[in-house]
């Protein structure tokens, strides 16, 4: 997928969530109680997937989500350096951490003291194991993911730079 059909892909899954978050917000007001989507997949899932299917299809090793002052920053770590991937509106982020909080086993009302977690995410590509750590910043919680593709891979200590001794 080209990096144009990522971003198009990516905002069309941003308005979901917000349409989504704007119709549970119509019912709760409306005293009707939400309920999950047809497809079985929630559009807030949808993206948490495709933000991190992207990133491990790009072999990226960590995934960095930073609250600003008007939006969220999304970079991703290709070959030790930060790239600036997406901005989420801060409506759609606070739902967007919610789903990787609970998919990390964190506790999703604690955003003021640092949290780790894992989960693994399965995708074509194989089974990627996630690590995920939150800290509280100025602009609110951020998240951090570590990204760890099972290929089953075992170094050699030679081409890591060790040596045999």
């Amino acid at each position: 997928m080209t990096e144009r059909q990522q971003n198009v892909e990516f905002h069309h899954l941003v308005q979901q969530v917000l349409r989504e978050i704007d119709r549970q917000e119509a019912q709760m007001h409306g005293g009707a109680a939400a309920r999950m989507t047809t497809s079985g997949v929630s559009p807030v899932r949808a993206l948490v997937d495709a933000v991190i299917s992207e990133a491990a299809e790009d072999g990226a090793s960590d995934i960095h989500v930073e609250p600003q002052a008007s939006s969220v920053r999304i970079r991703i770590r290709l070959d030790g350096l930060l790239q600036v991937r997406h901005e989420l509106p801060k409506k759609v982020y606070a739902v967007f951490l919610s789903c990787i909080k609970v998919l990390a086993k964190m506790d999703v009302s604690q955003s003021r003291e640092p949290q780790d977690g894992r989960f693994t995410f399965s995708r074509e590509g194989g089974d990627v194991d996630v690590r995920a750590a939150t800290m509280s910043s100025v602009n609110g919680e951020a998240i951090v993911l570590r990204l760890l593709p099972r290929d089953g891979h075992v170094w050699e200590l030679g081409a890591l730079g060790f040596s045999e001794n």
